[in-house]
C-alpha cells in the first residue's frame, strides 16, 4: 500500500464515522510505509553542460530547463523558486524564506542563474514537480545523458532497485543535489562550507544528501 493510499483510506474511514457507521477499525492506527528513499543521483559539471546545451525546445520543456538549471546552479528548493526575482537580488545574494526552517537564508545567486532569471523577465517560471520529472527526463534522453547509475526507479508504478541509465531517473530533486555534488567533488568545497550552502544542521546530513563519503586517495598517483 502506498502513502497515498493510506490517506485516501483514513478520509474514507473518518467520513464514515461522522455518518455514523460503527467501524471496527481506529483510523489514527493507521501507520504510513516507510518512505522509499531513492538511492543518490546528480549530474557532473559536463552533463550539466550537455543538459543547458539542448536546442528545439516547446515553450514547457524550456521553463523546466530553466527551473532545473537555476536550481543546480543556487542550491535553492523546489518550492522556494516562487520568491525568487532579480529584483532582490543585491551584491550577488538574494534572502529567501527558508521554508523548513521557519527563518531567512541568504542564497549566492552565480551569473549562469542571472542569465536565467534575464531571459524570463526576472522571475522563474512555474511548474509543478510532476511536469517537470516528465519533461526533464525527456530532455536529459535528447541530451544523451546515458551514465550507468544504480538507484531506484518507478518501473510500472512501483519503486525498483537496479541499474539505469542516468535520464531514466533524474528528478527534480536531483538539481539541487547536483549542485551539493558539484560543489563538494569537483569544486573541492569543504564539506563544512557545502552544509552551510545547503543550510543543513550538521555534515552528515550532508554526506547522506550527496550520497558521499570522505575519501582520500590512496592509489590513483600510483598507475601512470
Amino acid at each position: 500500500m502506498r502513502r497515498d493510499h493510506v490517506k485516501i483510506l483514513k478520509r474514507v474511514l473518518r467520513e464514515a464515522r461522522r455518518s455514523g457507521h460503527s467501524l471496527n477499525i481506529n483510523e489514527d492506527e493507521l501507520r504510513n510505509p516507510p518512505a522509499q528513499k531513492k538511492k543518490v543521483v546528480w549530474l557532473n559539471r559536463q552533463e550539466l553542460r550537455d543538459l543547458e546545451k539542448v536546442e528545439v525546445l516547446t515553450i514547457q520543456e524550456q521553463k523546466a530547463l530553466d527551473c532545473w538549471l537555476f536550481r543546480a546552479y543556487s542550491g535553492l528548493r523546489h518550492n522556494e523558486m516562487n520568491q525568487v526575482d532579480i529584483k532582490k537580488i543585491l551584491d550577488g545574494f538574494i534572502d529567501i524564506n527558508d521554508t523548513k526552517k521557519r527563518s531567512v537564508k541568504s542564497i549566492e545567486v552565480p551569473q549562469p542563474a542571472v542569465n536565467i532569471l534575464e531571459s524570463n523577465n526576472g522571475r522563474l517560471p512555474h511548474l509543478s514537480q510532476q511536469s517537470e520529472n516528465v519533461l526533464i527526463k525527456r530532455l536529459a534522453k535528447r541530451a544523451e545523458l546515458n551514465r550507468i547509475v544504480y538507484t531506484s526507479c518507478v518501473v510500472d508504478k512501483k519503486y525498483r532497485d537496479g541499474e539505469f541509465e542516468l535520464h531514466q531517473t533524474i528528478t527534480t530533486h536531483d538539481a539541487r543535489r547536483t549542485f551539493a555534488s558539484i560543489c563538494y567533488r569537483e569544486f573541492n568545497l569543504s564539506l563544512e562550507v557545502v552544509r552551510e550552502l545547503l543550510q543543513h544542521s550538521s555534515t552528515d546530513q550532508t554526506l547522506e544528501y550527496i550520497g558521499a563519503s570522505i575519501r582520500k586517495a590512496k592509489i590513483g598517483g600510483l598507475f601512470k
